[in-house]
This record gives structure tokens, sequence and C-alpha cells, in this order.
């Protein structure tokens, strides 16, 4: 449901008491998926296992050792590689602004 498509099942296990309509809430939805996913991160060590459990609950591969929703894991792989490299750019510019009102 929403941004991050916590289930209702998923959201109760991760501490949530509201009605499933609650969670179309922006932050609530963010926040529940954020801890289902740290919580698949923690389990499955890597982040294309955890983004595939993420998604079916469990990683789930074919028969020759492939993820079967591979596609998924692609494009989310994808997106974070991106964000994660305007994160950085992000970061540095505000770490360069701050070094410039340091007084020295």
């Amino acid at each position: 449901m929403g941004l991050m498509q916590p289930l209702y099942g998923t959201a109760l296990n991760h501490r949530y008491r509201g009605s499933p309509k609650g969670l179309f809430n922006v932050y609530t939805n963010i926040d529940i998926g954020t801890r289902y996913l740290k919580q698949k991160l923690r389990k499955y060590k890597t982040k294309e296992r955890a983004i595939s459990a993420y998604n079916h609950g469990t990683p789930w591969y074919d028969k020759k050792g492939r993820f079967k929703n591979g596609n998924y894991v692609s494009n989310v792989m994808k997106k974070y590689k991106l964000y994660e490299i305007d994160f950085k750019i992000y970061y540095a510019v505000r770490n360069m602004k701050k070094s410039i009102y340091v007084k020295r």
C-alpha cells in the first residue's frame, strides 16, 4: 500500500497499530518500509538479496541461481546507484559550504 507498499501484516510485525488505510500516510509508509528493508539487509547481508526478499518475502531464485524477480532487483539497484551518487554530491557540497563559514 502506498509508496513502499508494505503489506498490512508486515506493518503489524513492525509495531504498526493503525488501520490498513493508515499505511497510505507517507511518513508511516516510509517508516514501515525502511524498517522492513533494514530487517532484510541484516538477515540476507547483500543489497540484492535483501531487495529480492523485500519484494518476495525471501530471496527468490530460479534453477540457475538467478533471481526470479531479477528485473525488480536490477531496477531498484539502478535507482539506488543513481541516488547514491546524488547523496554523495549533496553531502560534499553541503560540507564545502559549512567549511566556508567556519571562523579561523
